[in-house]
């Protein structure tokens, strides 16, 4: 117990035996906030101390006095950019601010204080795609924005320009760059600018090139759509100006698209719990890559359960019904249908086609087994397309919209030029680059036709 006049921390200890020559003298005021006044005689009233710390004195000697919380309002700072931090009559206040405070890298959130502590809530303008840095092969850089130019500039992904990949059918995308919140574009001479509205954004499709990805512009005017990564010396600038994607180890137009999550210290914060993804801590914040082995099964024995994109997805295995189609093709209004094992666009009416079973895979892409013969259709070596293959070797398909018809790109092919013609010599072959939207006679296009 503290005994009359002493108190903790910086308080004054009360008064000493003042000094009186008569029991009602008062005790001589304390010099300093360590000493109380001095007291008289029992009953007779202590002197008061220094005002800031010391107190009165009782009957036989000063009280202490109380303590202050501050002085300045420096003193009060808690580090906390969601509190203001003053100090009122030497007692902090801390009170919750609506401030802007750190941000998680996404353009899906704002990034602003609510009761006292950081949030990010969803500002409603993303449609929950994936976050992505975007790393060249060649190079090993990450692509950064230098004003709204995509170029191969940042050494570590926590100086990368962080995309919205914005998915489509098919597995194709538009990219939203995460600083400007615009989409990205062909500008000048086929360079990747940061500078549309999602309506008028290019649209890309990632397929494999190598051990990597290529990044091909779908909407691109011309043949040369592959994008590719400019000599760093030159400014290392992204342009969509060559044929096909090489797949050799030192390829220009390789690319890593690198999902990404919030910030982390170490490799321990990233665990997102997905079966599909390894995740490191990689320059702040979490980059994950993805796995392509089995993960959990759907418990369906039409499909297999495998590790796509970095999603566990349930493509058809080929043991079950699926969709029927027939094939029209836009140059002659022929059906496609089978002679021996070519696929031939010669059908002169809708019951002349061979009907295909559309054995689906993930994102809208396929594969198509005759149902005259129950075999698969694959790309053979001389690009003609034969319908003599199992599962396992049928060519996987897509089919993005080419004009008002589609297109039949062969996703599988060994090369870059695997979009579908209705060839001359009337059989369907994988040797084209792409599909012109604008020419109403082109090869290239098809109508895919249900057949119940």
């Amino acid at each position: 117990m503290l005994s009359n006049g002493e108190k903790e921390s910086v308080a004054g200890s009360g008064g000493t035996a003042g000094r009186s020559s008569t029991p009602t003298d008062a005790g001589d005021a304390g010099e300093h906030s360590s000493e109380g006044g001095a007291s008289p005689q029992p009953n007779s009233a202590g002197g008061s101390g220094d005002s800031s710390t010391g107190g009165s004195g009782d009957g036989n000697a000063g009280a202490g006095g109380s303590g202050s919380e501050c002085e300045l309002d420096v003193d009060c700072d808690d580090f906390n950019p969601c509190t203001d931090d003053t100090c009122v009559d030497h007692v902090c206040d801390k009170t919750a601010n609506t401030a802007p405070c750190t941000g998680d890298l996404s353009p899906c959130t704002d990034d602003h204080c609510v009761e006292g502590e950081c949030a990010h809530p969803d500002k409603g303008v993303c449609s929950g795609s994936e976050l992505v840095v975007i790393r060249a092969n060649r190079s090993r850089l990450y692509i950064g924005l230098n004003g709204t130019v995509l170029e191969q500039s940042a050494g570590t992904a926590s100086d990368a320009e962080v995309f919205e990949k914005v998915e489509e059918v098919n597995y194709k995308l538009k990219l939203r760059a995460s600083s400007s919140g615009l989409f990205v574009t062909l500008g000048l001479d086929d360079e990747l600018i940061a500078t549309a509205d999602q309506a008028t954004a290019t649209l890309f499709s990632a397929p494999p090139c190598g051990a990597r990805r290529g990044l091909r512009a779908g909407n691109d005017d011309d043949a040369n759509a592959w994008v590719q990564a400019g000599n760093v010396d030159m400014g290392g600038g992204l342009t969509a100006s060559i044929g096909a994607c090489a797949a050799d180890g030192g390829s220009w137009e390789q690319f890593e698209l690198l999902p990404i999550g919030g910030l982390c210290a170490d490799t321990i914060d990233c665990d997102d719990g997905n079966e599909c993804t390894t995740e490191t801590c990689n320059g702040g914040f979490c980059v994950f890559t993805e796995l392509t082995g089995a993960c959990s099964d759907d418990l369906d024995a039409c499909t297999d359960d495998v590790c796509d994109r970095g999603s566990c997805t349930h493509p058809q295995n080929g043991t079950c019904a699926s969709t029927t189609i027939k094939i029209r093709a836009n140059s002659d209004d022929k059906y496609v249908l089978l002679n021996a094992t070519f696929l031939e666009h010669t059908g002169a009416t809708f019951a002349a086609g061979e009907e295909f079973e559309q054995v689906m895979t993930v994102g809208g892409e396929f594969r198509l087994r005759a149902g005259s013969t129950g075999q698969f259709v694959e790309v053979d070596a001389t690009e003609n397309l034969t319908a003599d293959a199992d599962y396992a070797a049928a060519t996987i398909f897509s089919s993005p919209d080419c004009g008002p018809l589609d297109a039949l790109v062969a996703e599988s092919d060994d090369d870059s030029s695997n979009y579908l013609k209705a060839d001359v010599t009337g059989r369907l072959v994988a040797s084209e680059a792409w599909c012109s939207p604008f020419d109403n006679g082109a090869w290239e296009r098809f109508e895919l036709v249900l057949s119940p």
